[in-house]
């Protein structure tokens, strides 16, 4: 089964550059065999971003799932940037091995389907 992983974005984010060289990094990192699919979906306005359940630039989502665990109960949605936590410090995109856990975690979910 093909994977996708979505990068959100809205145009002039500077941290969106490194948001794709940190998928690309997983991607080879998770070593799945399955095809992988990167989009990239730019995000025009606040309406969008709350159709979309944006919560700023830029998101990474894997099979529709923010790699972002605390991602699904946050409702702050619109044009912004966005910070990750990890480990104590503040981060400008999400952390690799955020995303290679995501793609891992979607493998195994589309291996119990039957």
């Amino acid at each position: 089964m093909a994977h996708t992983i979505d990068i959100l974005f809205f145009d002039g984010c500077p941290h969106v550059e490194r948001a794709r060289r940190v998928v690309r990094l997983a991607i080879a990192w998770a070593g799945v065999a399955e095809p992988v699919a990167i989009r990239e979906i730019r995000v025009a306005d606040d309406g969008e971003a709350r159709s979309r359940r944006f919560l700023g630039s830029p998101t990474v989502r894997v099979d529709d799932c923010d790699v972002d665990a605390t991602g699904g109960r946050r409702d702050d949605f619109g044009i912004q940037c966005r910070i990750y936590e990890t480990d104590g410090r503040l981060v400008p995109a999400p952390p690799v091995e955020w995303i290679v856990a995501a793609l891992c975690r979607q493998v195994v979910r589309s291996c119990a389907r039957p």
